[in-house]
């Protein structure tokens, strides 16, 4: 996924995790070509599964992606009617480059994922905002 875009290995796993009851509920959202704009999904949570996790990749970055992960929508015992959330920036580490339209360099020996907070990638590091609305 952070690489190609790629989201049919991600399906396999939440589907997996899924009928494991770990979860609830997948969706595989449109992609947004022009990098500006938005996109829109309708979600479903329940009071057993209140949390949302997101990803999409960055391209054509190396292996950069941003995401939300395991934000709850209860507050207080309630669902939260609105909530905008700035998504974090991640790099995969499965690629060395170093910059948004650096070559394939693969990462070798491989390193867990970090979290990208450079100023020069949007504000501090946030280059997208989600915003969680009830329906």
């Amino acid at each position: 996924m952070a690489e190609l875009g790629a989201t049919v290995a991600l399906n396999e796993k939440l589907a997996l995790k899924i009928e494991a009851n770990e979860g609830f509920d997948r969706v595989i959202g449109s992609s947004l070509s022009s990098g500006i704009g938005e996109i829109s999904a309708e979600l479903q949570v329940t009071e057993k599964y209140p949390s949302i996790s997101l990803v999409t990749m960055l391209a054509p970055s190396p292996d950069w992606y941003v995401g939300i992960v395991d934000l709850n929508l209860i507050e207080n015992g309630v669902f939260i009617e609105e909530k905008t959330i700035c998504a974090k920036t991640y790099d995969a580490v499965r690629d060395s480059g170093q910059q948004f339209t650096s070559n394939d360099a693969p990462t070798s020996p491989k390193i867990p994922i970090t979290i990208i907070n450079n100023p020069s990638i949007g504000n501090g590091g946030t280059i997208a905002t989600v915003n969680f609305k009830k329906q």
